[in-house]
């Protein structure tokens, strides 16, 4: 068989999106509407709500332009992203973003401070960090994020619908390991 850098699992293959810095266009483009003299974008990384950095963000609703201003490796940046709105069934605006690579709709860009743009995660080449898991640890990341959401749900039919679930997922692990 191949050795450790042979074929597909030569460094383990794409990025993940927890390893890039994001921005989740919903969120600046409600603070910049709250707050419009004074708006930023949080830029996060994924999975956790830990901010780190503000970017100074300027918004023109009516040219549905979304203007990112911020420094990489001493050359100041300007990075204008396309807005774009959908109307949901149950009323009210949803703000999305077009790349500016492939003009997709996306709620979260990636910053790649080193080549300084901001991009969407498949022009990006990153994958999701669930995609690296083996089926068993999977299922018990599923079964943990149902049981905390039992957790929280104490009473009516989803409750019964939540609790069917959370032992269907630990059937199916034992099922995985052998122990069904």
């Amino acid at each position: 068989m191949g050795g450790p850098t042979s074929g597909r699992w030569a460094g383990w293959g794409r990025a993940t999106c927890d390893a890039r810095p994001r921005l989740d266009v919903r969120a600046v483009v409600r603070e910049a509407r709250r707050e419009p003299a004074r708006s930023f974008a949080a830029v996060t990384c994924s999975g956790r709500s830990t901010v780190l950095a503000r970017i100074p963000a300027r918004l023109d609703l009516d040219a549905r332009v979304l203007v990112l201003d911020y420094e990489s490796f001493g050359a100041c940046v300007e990075v204008r992203v396309s807005l774009d709105v959908t109307s949901p069934h149950f009323g009210g605006v949803r703000w999305w973003a077009r790349c500016p690579g492939c003009r997709a709709r996306v709620a979260f860009l990636y910053l790649d401070l080193d080549l300084a743009r901001v991009e969407c995660r498949t022009c990006a080449g990153l994958a999701y960090a669930s995609t690296r898991e083996c089926p068993l640890f999977r299922a018990l990341r599923r079964a943990r994020k149902l049981e905390e959401r039992l957790a929280r749900r104490s009473w009516g039919s989803t409750r019964a619908r939540l609790v069917a679930r959370v032992e269907a997922a630990y059937e199916a692990m034992g099922g995985m390991l052998g122990a069904g």
